[in-house]
């Protein structure tokens, strides 16, 4: 049994592996929409030696562009194609683009075994393995066309390093994944009264410096040679407007007609900051209502990563801007959490995917330009923020006699 115990990760590595494969074939390489032409661009102009921020702007954070520039080694991508931010790219058929799409999508494929690799190490329930191995078949054709799974599987490694009390090993982690993407953030508060109440003040703060030193690394050569590009990239996701398929936005395509036009790389409803404002408030309010909650009772590994998942799954439901791939966030963190709550929790995930699979990609343009099934992204949201609820709300059911009581 220890043996076969021993194997189960390498097992779910090469049946992880299959999957993936799979998106190559049908259905999966039907209605592509890729986001690889706008990454391929980074890639070659850094290739070429521009600098990124003050030579060409870049919406994402520096931590993610060696995902960007890693595979034009590989690919010899050219810089030969034109990409419009906000637009249906047509299907790839450049052969150094395409080149470009293979090497970037099996280095995702990397970064999920990297999930993979943390959910097996923070010893997660009987189903939490194989919801990883089968992740890429949920996600579809997103999973190999953003660089999602690299924020994801740093985040994963993270949590792993910290449910086995590598404190600063877990916040460099943390830092690094904010510096892929900022949504990790959002675990940091969790983080904090986790090393606090298993180590003390004294690791807290010399594991709080690892996690600076390496944002910082990250961060501070562009913030010294292009400050006002890196400042424009960080406003720029911070002030972006309401997205059509953001819980506020999809209420409004479902029951309204909204004026819907291209920004910030996506499809955003114009002129209603007030709906904005309030999908803010309600997810601050959230989050920390899932901090407090967490700090106020003990802090065991159950509760640490279920509290990690609610936080990432309540900034999902409720930030002003949901892409599809944001749900690959919860993959190496829903199937973490043990119990009815858990079993619960995945389900609502997998039910999530599949009405997100419902409607895109193949029907996204019919919803942007036409409201077509706006319904179903509605009910995605409700989903999403029905997650919130199971992951966060007190026990489930009574706890039986003898067994310590904690929420």
């Amino acid at each position: 049994m220890s043996r076969l115990r021993r194997s189960a990760p390498f097992v779910a590595a090469a049946c992880f592996v299959g999957a993936w494969a799979l998106l190559h074939v049908s259905p999966y390489t039907h209605d592509v929409i890729t986001d690889i032409p706008g990454y391929a661009s980074y890639g070659d102009q850094m290739q070429l030696d521009s600098l990124p921020y003050r030579d060409f702007a870049v919406e994402y954070p520096p931590g993610a562009l060696p995902v960007f520039v890693a595979p034009t080694f590989i690919s010899g991508s050219s810089a030969t194609f034109d990409y419009e931010p906000g637009k249906s790219p047509d299907l790839i058929t450049s052969p150094d683009l395409h080149a470009y799409g293979e090497v970037f999508g099996w280095l995702m494929a990397a970064c999920g075994l990297l999930a993979l690799v943390g959910v097996a190490s923070s010893r997660p329930p009987g189903w939490g393995l194989p919801f990883v191995v089968v992740s890429p078949l949920l996600i579809g054709s997103l999973a190999a066309t953003r660089f999602d799974f690299w924020p994801a599987g740093l985040e994963a490694l993270a949590l792993a390093a910290f449910v086995r009390a590598r404190h600063r090993l877990g916040f460099g982690l943390l830092g690094a994944a904010v510096t892929a993407k900022l949504y990790p953030l959002v675990l940091l508060p969790l983080a904090v009264v986790w090393t606090f109440r298993r180590r003390g003040a004294g690791e807290l703060g010399r594991a709080l410096g690892v996690g600076a030193a390496v944002v910082a690394l990250v961060f501070l050569p562009f913030l010294a040679l292009a400050p006002h590009g890196l400042g424009e990239s960080l406003w720029g996701q911070i002030s972006r407007p309401l997205q059509i398929e953001s819980l506020a936005g999809a209420a409004l395509m479902t029951f309204g007609h909204p004026h819907v036009y291209a920004s910030h790389g996506s499809l955003s409803i114009d002129d209603v900051p007030g709906w904005s404002t309030a999908s803010n408030l309600a997810g601050i309010a959230a989050l920390v209502a899932l901090w407090l909650a967490y700090a106020l009772k003990p802090a065991d590994r159950d509760r640490f990563v279920r509290y990690a998942a609610a936080a990432v799954a309540a900034f999902v439901a409720f930030d002003k801007v949901l892409s599809p791939q944001y749900l690959i966030w919860l993959v190496p963190l829903v199937p973490l959490v043990r119990g009815l709550r858990g079993a619960l929790a995945t389900v609502t995930l997998l039910v999530a995917f599949a009405f997100t699979i419902a409607y895109f990609p193949g029907h996204y343009f019919a919803f942007a330009g036409h409201q077509d099934r706006a319904w179903l992204v509605f009910v995605r949201d409700l989903v999403l923020v029905a997650l919130v609820g199971v992951l966060g709300l007190p026990r489930l059911s009574r706890p039986g006699r003898g067994q310590a009581r904690s929420s």
